[in-house]
């Protein structure tokens, strides 16, 4: 079946901006990453852990099959957007952190201050090194922030503190 004359008129448009750009092939790395990230960050959930590498893996192949042929023109971005996907999940689980996911009244939280920030009405804390009372180490954030409301003894970076605390989520 023979090609519409606008689809023809397209294909060789794309055709000519390709032969044009490729001097300038590898300049259009950074947009093809971009776009893989975008498309990671845009999703409403996380995809599943395995997704972007069993995308990469045909992706990568492709590339490497059409390095000489025209059809490079579109294995080259495909390969560019994955692999920025997948750059972007890999990046995200390495990254990843326990959050607290429910409000938590009145546990004991021990840890090691990391940051102490006084005002005139409050101590705000950074704490390290955690152990929040009925919650698993897995469970555990690696840092927290309290405010402590009133007056409060001089806290200092390093000092390490046990007290009552309410714990709420991230908004």
């Amino acid at each position: 079946m023979p090609l519409k004359p606008e689809l023809r008129a397209l294909a060789s448009w794309i055709k000519a901006q390709c032969a044009a750009q490729s001097s300038r092939f590898f300049l259009w790395t950074p947009a093809g990453l971009m776009l893989g990230i975008f498309i990671f960050f845009s999703l409403p959930t996380d995809p599943p852990a395995f997704l972007p590498y069993a995308l990469l893996a045909p992706a990568t192949i492709l590339y490497l099959l059409t390095r000489k042929h025209p059809a490079r023109y579109l294995a080259t971005p495909l390969f560019l957007i994955i692999l920025g996907f997948a750059a972007c999940q890999l990046r995200v689980h390495a990254t990843a952190t326990p959050l607290i996911g429910e409000e938590l009244h009145y546990r004991e939280v021990t840890g090691r201050i990391e940051l102490a920030e006084p005002s005139a009405s409050q101590v705000k804390l950074t704490l390290s090194h955690l152990t929040i009372e009925n919650l698993s180490p897995s469970q555990t954030p690696l840092l927290i922030r309290l405010s402590l409301r009133g007056a409060q003894p001089a806290f200092q970076a390093g000092d390490t503190v046990r007290l009552k605390a309410n714990l709420y989520p991230l908004p």
